[in-house]
């Protein structure tokens, strides 16, 4: 991922890199056009929490993450949504989160593709 991100970005920095048995996480900053990139995953034996967002002057253009979100959680199971509390939802954020919808798992490279394709 950091090879990808170095050649789809400028201005690529690493803020976090650990790898342990039992987890790995990455966090990434950079630059696409006019936008500032902000990704984060962390890989776990039984799960994949990820985070991608473009941003433009600190605000977020869009979105995509799975990480547990109330808004999200309310509206796949409605008044039950704090039994929930911990499931990971890919969803995605419009303009300063504003919007908010259920969407498919996102992979980096899905991310990257969606930002040549939409932005």
């Amino acid at each position: 991922m950091i090879r990808r991100a170095q050649r789809e970005f400028c201005d690529v920095r690493i803020l976090l890199q650990d790898v342990s048995p039992v987890r790995a996480r990455l966090k990434l900053r950079g630059r696409w056009r006019q936008y500032e990139i902000a990704i984060s995953e962390v890989i776990l034996p039984q799960a994949r929490i990820y985070s991608y967002y473009a941003l433009k002057g600190g605000k977020v253009v869009v979105g995509f993450d799975n990480t547990a979100d109330n808004e999200v959680l309310r509206k796949v199971y409605g008044s039950d949504f704090g039994k929930h509390q911990y499931d990971l939802i890919p969803h995605k954020h419009g303009p300063e989160k504003q919007t908010c919808e259920i969407t498919d798992e996102m992979t980096f490279d899905d991310f990257v593709n969606w930002l040549h394709n939409n932005l």
